[in-house]
């Protein structure tokens, strides 16, 4: 399988359809797991020196509400719940696979201090083929808090993987540390990732549209010579009756087209006809 590098900087749009697509598998290289484990090592040391949004206090309406350090896993935990109730129809497999690509590069930047067990699980699962039950319908916001939260769920093992089968290798569950949580949610991947995969398909129907154009302009072109095929055919049939017809459309053809009726080639009378054939519409 072609490998896509995940680096938290080069990601375009061919190499994210092409791993939402499952035609490519992931690659990180070392460097750059090596920033995510510095900058997590970073917002702990932060962390430690007072109450952060989210990791040592509550959120929204919370955000007052001091967090026990003694219950920061457990935080965690319910701020991933409490926003995973998604609902509608489950996302397709190629959506879904384009969140955790877009997700796993964003958190690859090392900006968010997550811990790199997280892009590690995100890009195994993309490599194995298997992907969370995300919902269509979640929260309203700049975020994807609830196709997030729903998939940090399937990554610690509390929600289950979609497969091919039901055989199939699934990434080790991840532990989930005092961060994690808000870490992984603050992002619109899915909508990125929807949105790179709109616009891959525009440019797909763009092309064929205009592959399209031409065999349609090249069957008018054929429907055309048969039309002056008919008229030249029915031109010659008419003039052998006892009384040509009076017809407009008869006298402007029998007017332009030969009146030797011997056995020959037919070639510029269809031509003659097929130029007459705007002329001969318009009666």
């Amino acid at each position: 399988m072609d490998r896509v590098m995940l680096d938290g900087n080069g990601l375009g749009l061919t190499g994210l359809v092409r791993l939402a697509d499952a035609v490519a598998g992931p690659v990180v290289p070392p460097g750059a797991l090596h920033r995510v484990r510095r900058a997590h090592e970073s917002a702990g040391r932060l962390a430690a020196q007072g109450q952060w949004y989210g990791r040592g206090t509550g959120v929204g309406a919370h955000r007052s509400v001091a967090v026990d350090p003694s219950d920061a896993a457990g935080h965690a935990l319910r701020l991933l719940r409490s926003h995973a109730g998604g609902a509608g129809p489950v996302l397709p497999a190629r959506q879904a696979r384009a969140l955790m690509a877009v997700r796993a590069n964003q958190l690859l930047a090392a900006g968010s201090g997550i811990h790199p067990s997280f892009v590690t699980a995100l890009t195994e699962a993309l490599r194995l083929g298997v992907h969370p039950v995300i919902n269509e319908y979640g929260g309203v916001g700049t975020g994807d808090l609830t196709a997030l939260a729903q998939t940090g769920l399937t990554l610690i093992g509390e929600r289950p993987w979609l497969t091919a089968s039901p055989d199939a290798e699934l990434p080790a569950p991840v532990a989930l540390r005092p961060g994690d949580s808000l870490a992984l949610l603050s992002s619109n991947a899915l909508a990125v990732g929807r949105a790179a995969l709109a616009c891959h398909d525009l440019e797909e129907a763009a092309s064929f549209a205009g592959q399209a154009a031409k065999q349609a302009e090249r069957a008018a072109e054929a429907y055309r010579v048969v039309l002056a095929c008919e008229l030249v055919a029915a031109v010659r049939a008419l003039r052998l009756g006892p009384v040509e017809p009076s017809a407009p459309a008869f006298r402007v053809a029998a007017a332009a087209l030969p009146a030797d009726m011997e056995d020959r080639a037919l070639t510029g009378d269809v031509t003659t006809a097929m130029e007459l054939l705007p002329q001969l519409a318009d009666l």
